[in-house]
């Protein structure tokens, strides 16, 4: 990925953050539960996970990286996160991300129970 890709990727994933929406599906914080989340090689913490239980979420993977789609009311929108398999494996997945590869997991998305850190 060059560097104008990379810094159109980081606004896009920054006015994201800041796009104001409903979700289609909520989390329930009677579903959190306490797992490590780790921040560096070093440093784990235990944290709350959203869980959801229902079969709405949409989760695609390959051999790299695990999305998850994060669908709004509006569903012309959707929130989609990209986690690396590998822990630590950030700097790998943005190399390895294009068009290409972010369509072709976009267009494997099922319906899954999923686990999420709040942090």
């Amino acid at each position: 990925m060059n560097n104008g890709v990379a810094r159109h990727a980081l606004s896009l994933i920054v006015n994201a953050i800041y796009f104001t929406a409903e979700w289609e599906y909520k989390f329930y914080s009677e579903s959190n539960t306490k797992q490590k989340f780790f921040s560096s090689e070093t440093d784990a913490r235990e944290m709350d996970f959203m869980n959801d239980m229902e079969e709405h979420r949409l989760y695609a993977e390959d051999d790299s990286v695990q999305v998850l789609s994060l669908q709004y009311k509006d569903t012309s929108y959707a929130f989609n996160i990209f986690l690396p398999k590998k822990r630590f494996g950030l700097e790998e997945l943005k190399e390895s991300l294009n068009g290409a590869k972010i369509q072709h997991l976009l267009s494997k998305l099922e319906i899954a129970y999923i686990s999420v850190s709040k942090a």
